[in-house]
């Protein structure tokens, strides 16, 4: 925290990486472990020579993809252009020994999106499910049909409640993005995916699957009134759903 770092100096430094008490303060710096990560940060953030940051890194078991993580983040921290690009570089090889959220979290507020979408493929390619705020930063930069099959992937990808409530929430936000458009409606959505369609979309979708009865319950639930298309389009598609119903037979 800013309470710690930066260090007074080489000595200060020593001490509280290190040589703390046990208790709360001993806790926080976390195992020794992530002890010999932090202070591999303290040497490359003074500017230490490479040969004196690769010696510390082998005398204490540091793999050169930990080196090159922390590295990253004293670029990313130095809030430097140039420095910031040559993190951005490294980032994607090494997403399994970053803190990723918070990599893309700083980059986001950086301005670097596409940077921060780099890492999120990279993951992605590695086959971990992202994160939600990865999987809807993803649909941002996606159109009407990558959009719908980054959605799909993700539903295809799920496997537990908080991966199925990923899918949900990007497909309702891509529902809502494009609403009620005629390529909307043309596209293949299953039955989950079904439930994620907006209020302007969810009824017109039915009529166009003529499955009327349930478009019916759509509007009398409410959707496509007051969230949907405007009051003349409701009660044109109401009238529309009552006539189909009256000659059409009964779905089975």
């Amino acid at each position: 925290g800013p309470e710690v770092y930066p260090f007074g100096s080489f000595l200060d430094a020593l001490t509280k990486i290190f040589l703390v008490d046990k208790g709360e303060t001993s806790a926080k710096t976390g195992t020794l472990h992530g002890k010999k990560k932090a202070f591999l940060y303290y040497l490359i953030d003074i500017g230490c020579e490479e040969a004196t940051v690769t010696s510390f890194a082998a005398e204490f078991d540091l793999t050169s993809a930990e080196c090159a993580a922390i590295r990253a983040y004293c670029l990313v921290d130095s809030q430097d252009a140039a420095s910031i690009d040559e993190a951005c570089l490294i980032f994607p090889s090494i997403t399994k020994q970053i803190n990723h959220t918070k990599v893309i979290q700083a980059l986001m507020a950086l301005g670097r999106s596409q940077n921060a979408l780099d890492i999120i493929r990279s993951r992605l390619d590695a086959g971990i499910f992202p994160t939600m705020e990865e999987a809807l930063l993803s649909l941002e930069c996606k159109g009407l049909y990558e959009g719908f099959l980054h959605c799909r992937e993700l539903w295809e990808g799920a496997t537990d409640d908080a991966c199925f409530a990923i899918a949900e929430q990007c497909t309702r936000t891509w529902s809502e993005r494009h609403g009620a458009k005629g390529k909307v409606l043309e596209l293949p959505f299953n039955a989950k995916e079904e439930t994620c369609l907006s209020d302007s979309a969810l009824p017109l979708y039915l009529v166009t699957r003529r499955r009327y009865r349930e478009a019916q319950e759509a509007l009398k639930k409410g959707k496509g009134s007051s969230n949907g298309p405007d009051r003349e389009m409701t009660d044109m598609l109401r009238s529309l759903i009552e006539t189909a119903m009256s000659v059409v037979p009964a779905e089975t």
